[in-house]
């Protein structure tokens, strides 16, 4: 068995990026990876939406501490040097969640 250090060790070293892996490498496991992004995203929002559109305090505190999770999470990754599939898959929840939230209220959805 190789160290993580080892040269003839394939792969990111991360255990979140090891688990990720074959999601992004075996294309049979790119629609459930489509799947497991577009449902969070949609629960970014609609978390997204409760908390402004409701006034309910409770989640507005959890979208602070969902907030500040992942704030810490991307620093952490910044200051390695690069936020790899982790930090790129927060970005997007984070991003296609505030989109999805703000064109439900355009659209008068929510």
């Amino acid at each position: 068995m190789s160290e993580p250090g080892d040269p003839e060790s394939k792969g990111p070293s991360d255990p979140v990026e090891r688990w990720l892996e074959p999601f992004f490498s075996e294309p049979a496991l790119w629609p459930v990876l489509l799947v497991l992004v577009l449902s969070l995203v949609t629960f970014g929002a609609a978390a997204v939406l409760t908390a402004v559109s409701g006034r309910i305090g409770f989640a507005a505190v959890a979208l602070l501490i969902a907030a500040g999770a992942s704030a810490e999470l991307l620093v952490r990754r910044a200051r390695r040097g690069r936020l790899g599939r982790v930090g790129g898959l927060v970005l997007a929840f984070w991003l296609g969640s505030l989109g999805l939230a703000a064109g439900a209220r355009w659209l008068g959805i929510f």
